[in-house]
């Protein structure tokens, strides 16, 4: 008896050919990527059920595990072990496409408690960042949450392809990732969108509105290899000084918005991994009382910034410094400048690091008092990496009988003399992040110091322990692309053989 032809594949003058269809958003993952019409039989599809494979619906996983079949059929077993011989040999993994960031905006609730899926190996993030509030419960889903869980989605899927990758992606690379990127562009399109309609209500709600969502622009750029990133920085703090600035931002009833807080403490480190000519000046006319203000009132301890609020003030202080030299508003071979960094030193060395360790919980007294003395360690290190090498010499050479610089030489040769003051924070920071870095149990907190160190550093063994460190905190499922940003600057700096640290960061790079 002949058999009845599938109507899916019809018959023709010249032989048996697949038909093929457009793609079908509500068949099965595998009917859909032979292009193939689907039954949507439950819970596993007629075609998939005759070829004896896993039949799959909705669910974002890689396509590779998605046509692993237990056990073929023996019409189908060649044609599997052609298209698996052929898959192991690419060089990326390919992966299923996203679904539309509105694919069904009710589907957003089930990543309403989004924090639940990134608390996998962070035991110890959570009561930190909840301290802020005295609760450790999540927010429930509201409407207005829908675009930051839409772009939540799409930034940690983006992550798994890039981890998979083994590199951050370039935006729009990759023909199987079409609709990835289109999901995404039409993300960042609505976001724009909804910070324009803030800007047109000058209400106390929408202004804090036009900041979250500026924000969430930025965060989205981080997961991807963009340029953008600043542009939103900017963006930010004009908007804030159209309202009123720094003074505006004190006054906010009830309380400064922590967006707003999070945008200063993440600028001001981003500057210092920026050439100085290229800084975001937008907080550059805050004062120190605003700035402690801002930085202070965000929470004492930060999980991801564990040092007190005077060390991160004579941070970005530094890193102003660097600005005001480059435009020449001060000069290299000024006394003045001399002056300003004995000043900064001093600062730096009279904050009472005990009494900060001991009062805040974070990672307990002794890991508390740990980070801080290697983040003034790393800060000063910055400043000797990043200051004019003749104003560091005159500076050393000043404070050579006072502790930790009397046993260092700054005298003779100049070139000698700062290789020997560079060299002796080198090592202070590279011991100290050695021995603390596998205790920790958020080594994240290390990110900036390890970065400082990186650039320091010219053994080979040190240069590995970083380039290890830094991989391993980019992998973690919750690691940020800047993480691997500054390691790709590090291993195209370090064959180069020059030591400066605009040799390394030549461009903006989140840190």
């Amino acid at each position: 008896m002949a058999s009845r032809p599938d109507p899916a594949m019809p018959q023709s003058e010249g032989g048996r050919k697949k038909k093929f269809t457009t793609r079908s958003r509500t068949g099965c993952f595998t009917c859909r990527k032979r292009r193939v019409k689907c039954d949507e039989a439950t819970p596993a599809c007629r075609r998939c059920t005759i070829a004896g494979i896993p039949c799959h619906y909705g669910t974002l996983i890689p396509y590779d595990n998605v046509v692993q079949p237990a056990k073929l059929k023996p019409a189908y077993q060649a044609a599997h072990n052609q298209r698996a011989q052929s898959q192991a040999t690419r060089e990326r993994r390919i992966y299923k496409e996203a679904e539309p960031p509105d694919w069904d905006h009710l589907q957003a609730i089930r990543y309403s408690n989004f924090q639940n899926l990134i608390q996998i190996d962070l035991t110890v993030i959570n009561p930190m960042r909840a301290a802020g509030t005295g609760s450790e419960e999540y927010p429930e889903f509201t409407p207005t949450m829908g675009p930051y869980i839409t772009a939540n989605v799409i930034v940690v899927h983006l992550g798994v392809i890039t981890k998979a990758y083994g590199r951050p992606l370039i935006y729009g690379e990759g023909s199987e990732l079409t609709q990835v990127w289109k999901s995404y562009t039409l993300c960042l399109t609505k976001i724009i969108a909804l910070v324009n309609s803030c800007f047109q209500v000058a209400t106390a709600t929408s202004r804090e509105s036009a900041m979250k969502y500026m924000g969430l622009l930025m965060f989205m750029d981080f997961a991807v290899e963009s340029k953008l990133w600043q542009a939103h920085v900017d963006g930010c703090y004009a908007f804030v000084q159209s309202i009123g600035g720094a003074q505006a931002m004190m006054d906010w009833e009830p309380a400064t918005p922590p967006i707003f807080r999070r945008f200063l403490r993440g600028s001001t480190l981003y500057n210092t991994t920026t050439p100085a000519l290229r800084h975001s000046l937008g907080y550059d006319n805050y004062t120190d009382a605003q700035l402690e203000f801002f930085l202070r009132d965000e929470e004492d301890f930060c999980a991801d910034r564990p040092f007190p609020v005077q060390q991160r003030i004579i941070l970005i202080q530094l890193t102003r410094l660097r600005h005001r030299i480059a435009t020449a508003e001060i000069k290299a071979s000024s006394p003045t400048l001399t002056s300003i960094i004995t000043g900064l030193y001093e600062q730096l060395h009279d904050i009472d690091l005990d009494d900060w360790a001991q009062s805040l919980p974070g990672f307990g007294f002794s890991m508390n008092l740990a980070m801080a003395e290697i983040h003034q360690d790393a800060i000063w290190l910055y400043a000797i990496l990043t200051l004019p090498r003749a104003a560091m010499l005159d500076w050393a050479r000043a404070e050579r009988q006072r502790s930790p610089l009397g046993s260092v030489r700054a005298t003779g040769n100049a070139g000698d003399a700062y290789d020997n003051i560079r060299t002796y924070y080198t090592l202070k920071v590279m011991v100290s992040v050695r021995r603390v870095f596998p205790l920790l149990q958020y080594p994240a907190a290390l990110n900036w110091p390890l970065t400082v160190v990186g650039v320091a550093v010219t053994d080979e063994e040190d240069r590995a322990f970083v380039d290890r460190a830094l991989d391993s905190l980019w992998r973690r499922p919750v690691g940020a692309g800047g993480s691997y940003l500054v390691l790709e600057r590090l291993r195209e700096f370090w064959p180069t053989g020059k030591t400066e640290w605009e040799d390394c960061f030549y461009e903006p790079t989140p840190c």
